[in-house]
């Protein structure tokens, strides 16, 4: 007997094809990623995640051998979420590495077989400097809102086009516009 194997073939080709695009997309994302069961096993992490968890564990690892106990029991109630509500699930969260904490984005989304949730896989990036830019912008504009309501004087400023951008309580009572009313009109 004789049989055609080349639709075979082609289909084994065209999977090595996919796992060969996966593979670079997972070696270049400027992040980590992970894929794991139901049971909260690691059945795949890529490079990034492989070498900042390398000394506690890899593929086969549970959360609570990679992270410390109050991370772990975070990181597995929002697989359980994903894999129980079927849906993605983004967070901003704290991790405490070797090197201090950094801050990540983090989605994670359940991987469907069938129609029900088998699997969750995890993309996350290290926002901590974005994080911190955004921390002491809001604490100089704290500090600038404290030196404005303080100043005796009245205090407009405006954008370049002469429109309201702020003013001190002293310029609102001279004006009788709130600050809410007079931002982004002309004077």
């Amino acid at each position: 007997t004789v049989e055609d194997i080349s639709g075979r073939r082609r289909a084994e080709e065209a999977l090595r094809e996919s796992e060969l695009r996966f593979g670079r997309f997972m070696e270049y994302l400027p992040g980590y990623a992970s894929v794991k069961d139901t049971d909260g096993h690691v059945l795949f992490m890529n490079d990034a995640l492989a070498e900042l968890v390398a000394p506690h564990g890899g593929v086969g690892s549970v959360d609570e051998q990679l992270w410390p106990v109050e991370v772990a029991e975070r990181l597995r109630e929002d697989d359980k979420l994903v894999l129980s509500g079927g849906r993605a699930l983004q967070r901003i969260e704290s991790m405490p590495l070797e090197g201090g904490v950094q801050t990540w984005l983090t989605a994670k989304f359940p991987i469907l077989q069938g129609d029900r949730p088998a699997l969750v896989a995890s993309i996350s990036i290290d926002i901590t400097q974005r994080k911190r830019a955004e921390d002491a912008l809001f604490a100089e504009k704290e500090r600038l809102d404290v030196t404005l309501r303080s100043i005796g004087d009245a205090v407009i400023t405006t954008d370049t086009d002469g429109r309201v951008a702020l003013m001190n309580p002293v310029a609102e009572s001279l004006l009788g516009w709130p600050h809410q009313d007079a931002q982004g009109r002309w004077l």
